[in-house]
């Protein structure tokens, strides 16, 4: 099934800004459908506050539990919060979310070593579930914070192997790296989705990274309802997800 991996459903009044728009459940399935996709996976928000955490998961809940043939979604949470922000994760996991994600060290203000963090990690390990960890595209750019770049990222895969990652926005580049064999069978739990993050990728890149890759870690995604760099068409999404999902 053609499948967004990757939109955001933020309640007005969370709203982070005009180039990120509140939309409606439907009105962010027109949106989704008009570029293809026939079902599209929400996203949380990396709200810095848990009390906006909850506001986010309640507004995805509902969205996946109204239109159950379209929408799928994560949970978001703050890690910051410690064992309050693991009970939110869980407890949305159990109401159905299909993941954790979308956590941003540098908006939310951890690193990918504190113990709060590993402890979803473990969660989702426990769970059999996906985290969807924010990497960021500024390698010859400039960047707000802390970015997490790819060797943040292979080092986090390398000490637990068995967690079930999706990093957005091309890895940040990890994609590429793949070309080393080393790199490589490092990835086997670890999958990317195609949706730049704040610039136009030329239309080879997505053929770019299944070269190194293969093709079924590459996964579309949009960032609608913004702000979109166009990913192009939306494309079938790897058997193996139909089981994440």
């Amino acid at each position: 099934m053609k499948t967004d991996i990757h939109v955001h459903l933020i309640p007005p009044a969370l709203s982070p800004g005009a180039d990120v728009p509140a939309l409606g459940p439907e009105a962010l399935e027109t949106l989704c459908r008009s570029g293809g996709a026939e079902r599209a996976v929400i996203q949380g928000w990396p709200f810095r506050r848990l009390e906006d955490c909850q506001v986010q998961n309640r507004a995805i809940l509902q969205a996946i539990r109204t239109r159950p043939d379209f929408f799928r979604g994560f949970c978001t949470t703050a890690p910051g919060a410690g064992a309050a922000a693991l009970e939110e994760a869980a407890a949305c996991l159990d109401a159905g979310c299909s993941g954790i994600g979308e956590l941003d060290p540098a908006r939310q203000g951890f690193s990918l070593e504190d113990p709060d963090f590993l402890k979803l990690c473990a969660l989702c390990e426990d769970r059999g579930r996906v985290l969807c960890l924010h990497t960021d595209m500024t390698v010859g750019r400039e960047g707000g914070g802390r970015a997490v770049l790819p060797a943040d990222c292979l080092r986090l895969i390398e000490a637990r192997p068995g967690l079930r990652l999706l990093l957005p926005h091309y890895g940040g580049g990890l994609p590429f790296y793949a070309l080393m064999p080393e790199v490589a069978r490092k990835l086997k739990n670890v999958w990317f989705d195609a949706a730049p993050e704040g610039c136009i990728l030329p239309p080879q890149a997505s053929d770019c990274a299944r070269l190194c890759l293969g093709a079924d870690r590459l996964l579309f995604g949009s960032h609608l309802p913004g702000p979109v760099f166009d990913a192009g068409p939306c494309w079938e999404l790897p058997e193996e997800w139909e089981g994440i999902l």
